[in-house]
């Protein structure tokens, strides 16, 4: 964990002195000042009847054990989750985000009667089950929580199924006594709240159980807890987070708060007799192997899910579940073995196939939820296309460390380069082919500091370098010729204070056949919004083609991997490959030297004559707009194709997978008629999902610098065809419409978020006549982008932390 830069730490003193105490435990200003701020109120809240100096005192102490790095839940004593308030402390593991987005989805499941077919089966005949399952169909829904912690995915569950459903039972076990206490006094707490509703019809409880215990004695438990007779041992769905991470793993990946707090009881399993002799038997699996169990044998369950921890052991639970079912290990003959894997926001009517032993399993959703669900009668488990995260999720909060954008005129995609990366990873080379479309469109600036000298820049979260034009550089046509015509360069920095790297050259191209950018690299201090970055590396341009006029240089806001450093002078020897050079980017090193939290923000406006900037971009926060609704949170991927290059990846001499671009997966595309002034919020159709078994197929890179969207060629098509009069495909793949032609209403669904697109972002007009969709065709080269046209009616949040995108309407 880097150190916290003594500035840092003064600069926190000199607001308050018990900032620097937090800092310590929240690691970065932006944070520590939000955890103080909440820490004073729980105080204030809790300690009223205190006086002053009481209080004080308190919060002294609270200061303190957020300093040794306590998780601020067990400090405050709670965390929300969902509607709910669930209550906290060490012992019981707490309350996760991707746990609340996966019971809610199974409750949305419940509630909209998509698990009818197998819920409805145990208690009607018939090829024509029951609409919905409620109180006068099926005698009571029973759902069982194993290693149910806190209480909080049955007490969500209550919540959300009492809007709907008058008849259920959801109980929670779990083996640790201070966890059966605490899940009991969640329940109370949030009857008394109006959060949950018990009574006789909804039935909630915890027990404390050991679910390695003899199945009879489960039975028996069972019965009692629920006061049924014999079927009392019956249970529709089991749902289960269990103890999955390896002691190595334990060791190693988790965080310093996480070993030092949270109870390593829920989260490495025991070690049990029959592990000595298993053959290949993971002991981190130790747990799914006895829910198998419980789920086809003990109580004859039609849904189980079960939360995973990663990729790896996502495909072993997947094998072991299949290989279960296969063996005759099953007394259950009911059971099914269809398997499905959820990933975030799963999308329960669109999918894809991934090949598992000598099946394929259906995979529903975009990018990581560590979980595994099911729709069906057998287990389902979780795949990944994220890299770790490294901490959890960036608080949002405003920050005054932001600077505002400039729209500017550009000649081409200042981020489109990855297409030609992607296109020339097909064939195994390293290369940049041109970006067909994008082209004369508009970008974005913004003012940063080289040592003492500023310069205007253009803001571009599709690459990482940052740079600005040398004294004396040189002008190049598109072509790559030598020119001095039709340059216009801004001014050009005398590189005075940057300290050269040696034997490092610059070679980027950003749309063109030939490189667009050639230089050198050094280091210096660089200031952005306020912040500056000690010894940043940047690049000093000594030949540039196709560039913006006006402008000195780029600030790239994409990771590490996608730097355009190489070894050596010679840059026709480049290759991304075997001779880049890794280093931190602008961003990267703001927030690991401690200046802020690991999170950005961007949005973008339209041109306005009430307003002296086209946008922002905020360190470390949120951007100063008004923004409403609901968040939509989707993981951010790595690229991964099926290639003939090493590892499926853009070329990188790191490790793969490693993040390259901000890249999601969106759930879905929607329209409805744009013959409407305003879009019906209950009209939404959805476009059909590429149905293919490539999972790049539907990822999409978030891209500042690119005027126009573009779209997977089926639904670019498709949503083209909706334009009045329908929109014209050109060799460019973009969309030829008539300056008036009325555009379809468009929003793209995120984290089960749907975001609207104004229409006013549909049409690009480049001159008079000649007007444009702003929803290019993609074309083969996946993954596509989501460009200014979407993020203009967002606010676009890069939590690199977490490894996180978030959304909220604008």
């Amino acid at each position: 964990m880097p150190r916290i830069p003594h500035s840092t730490l003064l600069k926190a003193y000199k607001k308050t002195p018990l900032l620097p105490l937090v800092l310590k435990g929240a690691r970065t200003l932006p944070s520590a000042i939000n955890e103080l701020r909440w820490l004073i109120e729980h105080v204030q809240q809790t300690s009223s009847e205190n006086g002053y100096k009481r209080q004080q005192q308190k919060l002294l102490q609270l200061c303190k054990r957020r300093s040794k790095g306590e998780p601020l839940q067990y400090i405050l004593e709670s965390q929300p989750f969902g509607e709910l308030d669930i209550k906290c402390r060490p012992g019981v593991l707490i309350p996760r985000p991707e746990t609340e987005a996966y019971t809610t989805y199974l409750a949305d499941l419940i509630t909209s009667y998509r698990l009818n077919r197998v819920l409805s089966d145990r208690y009607c005949h018939g090829d024509d089950p029951p609409r919905i399952p409620h109180a006068a169909k099926i005698p009571r829904l029973k759902i069982l929580d194993l290693c149910t912690g806190s209480g909080c995915i049955p007490l969500l569950l209550g919540n959300l199924l009492s809007k709907a459903l008058t008849n259920f039972e959801i109980y929670g076990w779990d083996i640790s006594m201070d966890a059966v206490a605490l899940a009991n006094e969640n329940l109370v707490h949030n009857v008394e709240l109006g959060h949950v509703i018990k009574s006789r019809h909804k039935r909630l409880g915890f027990e404390l159980v050991d679910i390695f215990d003899h199945d009879d004695k489960l039975r028996d438990t069972l019965r009692k807890q629920s006061g049924h007779g014999g079927n009392g041992a019956k249970v529709d769905i089991i749902i289960s987070n269990p103890p999955y991470i390896s002691q190595t793993d334990f060791i190693r990946e988790t965080t310093r708060s996480v070993r030092n707090w949270e109870p390593k009881l829920a989260l490495v399993p025991r070690r049990l007799p029959h592990m000595e002799t298993a053959v290949e038997f993971d002991a981190a699996d130790v747990f799914y192997q006895r829910l198998l169990a419980l789920h086809s044998d003990v109580f004859e369950s039609r849904v189980l899910l079960m939360e995973v921890g990663d990729q790896a052991q996502a495909l072993r639970v997947a094998k072991m579940a299949m290989d279960h079912c296969d063996s005759g290990n099953s007394q259950n003959t009911r059971t099914s073995n269809e398997l499905e894997i959820w990933r975030d926001s799963p999308d329960a009517d669109n999918g894809e196939e991934l090949r598992v032993g000598e099946r394929n399993i259906l995979v529903r959703g975009n990018g990581l939820l560590s979980l595994g669900a099911t729709a069906t009668d057998s287990p389902v488990v979780v795949n990944s296309l994220t890299a770790a995260s490294y901490q959890e999720a960036s608080d949002l909060q405003n920050v005054s460390t932001y600077v505002t954008l400039t729209r500017v005129q550009g000649q081409s995609s200042l981020s489109g380069h990855y297409r030609g990366i992607l296109r020339n990873v097909l064939f195994g080379r390293y290369g940049i082919s041109p970006t067909t479309f994008n082209s004369n469109g508009s970008i974005f600036s913004t003012p940063i500091t080289f040592g003492t000298e500023t310069f205007n820049v253009i803001v571009d979260t599709g690459s990482s370098d940052t740079w600005v034009l040398a004294d004396g550089a040189q002008c190049a046509d598109p072509a790559g010729n030598p020119t001095n015509a039709g340059c216009n360069f801004g001014p050009q920095w005398d590189q005075k204070g940057c300290v050269a790297i040696p034997n490092e050259n610059f070679n980027i191209n950003y749309g063109g056949g030939a490189p667009s950018e050639l230089g050198t690299f050094c280091t210096i201090d660089v200031t952005l919004g306020g912040i500056t970055a000690k010894n940043q590396q940047v690049a000093a341009v000594t030949y540039a083609a196709n560039f913006v006029p006006g402008l000195s240089g780029l600030v790239g806001f994409a990771y590490p991997a996608l730097v355009y450093a190489f070894s050596g002078t010679n840059s026709s020897a480049d290759n991304g490959a075997t001779n880049q050079v890794p280093y931190n980017p602008l961003f990267t090193n703001m927030y690991k030297q401690g200046h802020v939290a690991p999170v950005f923000s961007i949005t973008l406006s339209r041109p306005s004559p009430y307003y002296n900037n086209d946008g922002f971009i905020a360190l470390g926060g949120l951007a100063p707009v008004a923004t409403y609704g609901a968040w939509g949170i989707t993981p951010i991927q790595t690229v991964s194709i099926n290639t003939p290059a090493p590892g499926g990846y853009a070329p990188t001499t790191l490790p793969s997978p490693q993040y390259e671009w901000y890249t999601i997966t969106p759930d879905a595309f929607l329209w409805q008629s744009g013959s409407n002034p305003v879009y019906n919020p209950n009209k939404w159709t959805a476009f059909p999902n590429p149905t293919g078994n490539l999972t790049f197929e539907r990822q999409y890179i978030l891209d500042s610098g690119s005027t126009f969207s573009g779209l997977s060629p089926a639904i670019a098509d498709a949503l083209a065809a909706k334009f009045k009069p329908p929109g014209v495909l050109n060799s460019d793949l973009t969309y030829s419409v008539p300056c008036n032609a009325v555009a379809p209403w468009l929003a793209v669904q995120i984290g089960g978020v749907i975001f609207p697109i104004d229409k006013r972002d549909m049409i690009y007009t480049q001159g008079p006549g000649d007007c444009y969709a702003t929803t290019g065709n993609g074309d083969i080269y996946a993954p596509y982008v989501l460009g200014d046209p979407f993020m203009k009616n967002v606010m676009s949040v890069f939590d690199l932390g977490s490894g996180q995108m978030k959304f909220r309407s604008r």
